[in-house]
């Protein structure tokens, strides 16, 4: 009873959105969270799910009647194992290790098995839903294939088939636990958990953009010389034949990939298990240093030390900086394209268009920016991050109003020099003149503004204190999907606007007329936030 009382609190976890509004403060009804479930489903198996059976009918047909089912599924193992592991081992050291109620759960008379079983069971569960979205449109496919084809479905194909979907999610399962091991053991060791943690996550990301945008073409590839490179696999790599003739159905497969797989889970268990107590209930230990000599404190003024406090809590916590900053990265990276291909880009307009005057493009810079500016959202869960805790901000003699502003510092001081090199960049790159060029400049500062004031009023209406993994308020919070989407629509009305005015007025005085409405944006939405938001602080 204990265990299935914490694993539907696990799930309820997972998905309190779908479960708790925010914005009401209360339960929702069942029909609204069967809607929320049914949409969610739409996405995850209606599109994701729709694309993979798409490819797996043009990689089926060139593999399946030539005999090699063994590699079609391989081909399929591999894209579920990396999108589960990649989906689920973000969550999973903060799921399983890092739970903000792992304290109150082991202070309590339940055995430390039964905690740690429902921490691996949502792990699981959540590494299951993005590999079976991959696995089980791979395998009906092939079904389908195999009895129009005439290959032939037998009942071993058919077996084999249903334990290739329940081993690859164990594989992910697997990868996921010994991931989040990896990572939990590090930042156990190092002084700056946080960034090192972001290192890891980031050359994860680039990898797996890596395999995304050549996965294709290795695809193509295959399917064209499937016989000859099936035989080169099968020489080479024998063990991976093992993996695809499971799904296949080859009663050797069976037997060892599934054997394997259970010793690989068994050993798996066995190391979580011996080390989950000292890793939840561990505060860190670093090497030992000689002691610095003592010296005075530096005396900070109350709003010095709460925009201290916002940079301390941003730096401390791998997943607030790589969800809530990625945009840190792609603006820089914006900027040095547009210096390396500029002169490409002025090749090319120079020859579409005779005479060319690069400030045409300046009405559709805002937008452009904050297509990426978007994904800076530091001052979005601020709020929601104080926790339960949030009485000791209200108890303090401080006025509301400078807590919010000391909120909204991190993410302005951060995204402003990001901003400029990329506007910087692109007047080099693109000569708009000497209007042109200050107009760009202060577009950067402009825009850093308007974003961060947008991030803090969503941060405010959607304000969450009640969660138990601080997941929920950076990467599932409302207020965190407002910031986000909310800014990518106002860069679209940006660019209509600019596209309508340019019909009748200059580039450059277009360009004006989005960063007047830009401000005005920004200060109805600073006003909101001195009023009204301030008042909300006090009651929240």
């Amino acid at each position: 009873m204990i265990l299935k009382a914490l694993i539907k609190k696990q799930l309820r976890e997972i998905f309190q959105n779908y479960f708790y509004d925010q914005k009401k403060k209360k339960t929702r009804t069942k029909a609204n969270a069967v809607a929320l479930f049914v949409l969610f489903g739409f996405l995850m198996i209606g599109i994701i799910g729709g694309s993979l059976a798409a490819a797996a009918v043009g990689i089926g047909q060139a593999m399946i009647p030539e005999g090699l089912a063994w590699m079609y599924y391989l081909i399929f193992s591999g894209i579920a194992i990396l999108l589960g592991a990649f989906g689920s081992v973000f969550s999973t050291y903060q799921g399983l290790y890092l739970s903000k109620d792992n304290d109150l759960l082991l202070s309590m008379p339940i055995p430390v098995r039964v905690i740690l079983t429902a921490r691996l069971i949502g792990v699981y569960l959540m590494g299951l839903m993005y590999s079976a979205v991959v696995t089980l449109p791979a395998v009906i496919f092939c079904w389908v294939m195999s009895v129009t084809t005439g290959v032939g479905l037998t009942v071993l194909s058919v077996v084999g088939g249903i334990l290739y979907v329940a081993v690859i999610s164990l594989i992910v399962f697997i990868l996921s636990c010994l991931l989040g091991f990896v990572v939990a053991k590090l930042s156990q060791k190092l002084k700056n958990k946080s960034f090192a943690v972001v290192a890891i996550s980031l050359l994860c990301i680039a990898l797996y953009y890596v395999v995304y945008f050549k996965a294709q073409d290795w695809i193509r590839e295959l399917c064209l010389n499937a016989v000859a490179y099936g035989a080169q696999v099968a020489e080479n790599a024998p063990f991976l034949v093992f993996l695809g003739g499971l799904g296949a159905g080859n009663p050797l497969s069976v037997v060892a990939v599934t054997l394997g797989t259970v010793a690989l889970l068994i050993g798996t268990m066995y190391l979580i298990s011996r080390s989950f107590l000292s890793i939840a209930t561990a505060v860190g230990t670093t090497a030992a240093k000689p002691p610095k000599p003592a010296k005075a404190e530096k005396i900070r003024t109350p709003f010095g030390a709460l925009v201290k406090k916002e940079f301390r809590r941003f730096s401390s916590s791998a997943s607030y900086i790589l969800n809530c900053s990625l945009g840190l990265l792609f603006l820089p990276a914006i900027g040095i394209l547009l210096l390396v291909g500029g002169g490409t880009i002025r090749e090319v307009l120079g020859e579409l268009m005779e005479g060319l005057n690069f400030s045409f493009l300046l009405p559709y810079v805002p937008a452009a920016l904050l297509l990426f500016v978007a994904m800076i959202d530091i001052a979005a869960p601020t709020v929601s991050l104080e926790g339960k805790g949030f009485w000791q901000l209200q108890t303090l003699p401080i006025d509301m109003r400078k807590v919010i502003l000391a909120k909204m510092v991190p993410q302005f001081v951060l995204s402003l020099p990001a901003l400029l090199f990329v506007a910087v960049c692109f007047v080099i790159a693109l000569p708009v003149g000497a209007v042109g060029t200050v107009l760009t400049i202060f577009a950067a500062v402009v825009l850093a503004i308007l974003n961060t004031i947008f991030d803090m009023a969503a941060g405010v209406r959607y304000a969450n204190i009640y969660w138990n993994n601080e997941i929920v308020p950076i990467k599932q919070g409302a207020a965190v999907s407002l910031s986000i989407f909310g800014i990518w629509g106002v860069g679209v009305i940006l660019a209509g606007v600019g596209f309508a005015l340019s019909l009748f007025l200059s580039p450059m005085l277009v360009f004006a007329v989005e960063l007047l409405l830009c401000l005005g944006i920004s200060a109805l939405l600073w006003r909101g936030l001195m009023t009204k938001g301030a008042t909300k602080l006090l009651t929240l």
